[in-house]
């Protein structure tokens, strides 16, 4: 068969090429050296080009795995951030939470025994009615005409409770009376709402010694309100009028105390 003769023939001559490379190299030993030397000569530029694509390979190998674990820390760190910051803003609620019901410790009345802490849920206003919602009820011992403390001073009064809530008849509200005295002066009179930012001092006698700028506080009188909480200060005095504004900011309250007075 040509195919047999062939491998046959190719067979014979690697081994004759072996024997006569076995032969020349023992014979003639320099000649082997410089054969050796061309060839690697000869094979050093395509080894060298042929190393060049490998170590560029192992090097963008080595990239990628440095991009893969730098974003595996870049998304750890932005988990870590995004934690730090509901941490901060939940730490930031609960401060100011916490200033809230502080501002509401010195106006409790001195002497009295317990108060209730609420919130302000909700507020209904209009050109009759001046009153708010606050998260305290019947179930927390809130009780009709208790009075409400917060925000610098005195709110209102708890008109309707309920199991849950209640509902507070502001001070500005033009069904709402209370008894008050001057600091200063002593002078004794009926802090009215009028449906407006101000208070209106009715019953106030001739010849009063009030002064713009004198604290109003509740004088007790009646038995609804404690006394010594701060109601308003005296604004104006024009016109045979006595004007006054409302301690507390009714525009930003928050949380509030409801006195649980015994008279």
């Amino acid at each position: 068969m040509p195919a047999q003769r062939i491998l046959r023939g190719s067979a014979f001559f690697c081994c004759l090429l072996t024997a006569t490379v076995l032969i020349t190299g023992h014979t003639h030993p320099a000649a082997v050296s410089a054969a050796r030397a061309a060839a690697a000569d000869a094979l050093s530029p395509l080894l060298a080009a042929l190393s060049s694509p490998l170590e560029a390979m192992r090097r963008g190998g080595r990239w990628l795995e440095e991009m893969s674990r730098l974003y595996e820390e870049n998304q750890a760190l932005k988990a870590q951030v995004a934690r730090l910051s509901e941490t901060q803003a939940g730490l930031r609620e609960l401060k100011a939470e916490n200033e809230a019901l502080r501002q509401l410790l010195p106006l409790v009345p001195p002497g009295q025994p317990h108060y209730i802490a609420a919130r302000i849920v909700g507020e209904s206003g209009g050109p009759f009615v001046r009153a708010a919602l606050v998260s305290a009820g019947s179930i927390d011992g809130v009780v009709p005409g208790q009075a409400v403390i917060g925000g610098g001073g005195l709110v209102g009064r708890v008109v309707e409770p309920g199991t849950l809530a209640s509902r507070v008849l502001l001070l500005t509200d033009i069904n709402s009376r209370v008894p008050v005295v001057g600091e200063m002066s002593g002078e004794r009179a009926i802090a009215s709402g009028n449906n407006t930012g101000q208070l209106s001092l009715e019953y106030v006698r001739a010849g009063h010694s009030l002064t713009a700028g004198e604290r109003l506080l509740t004088s007790g009188e009646g038995g609804m309100f404690p006394p010594g909480v701060p109601v308003g200060v005296v604004a104006d005095l024009t016109e045979g009028k006595v004007l006054a504004e409302p301690s507390a900011d009714m525009n930003a309250l928050d949380y509030v105390n409801i006195a649980q007075y015994i008279f």
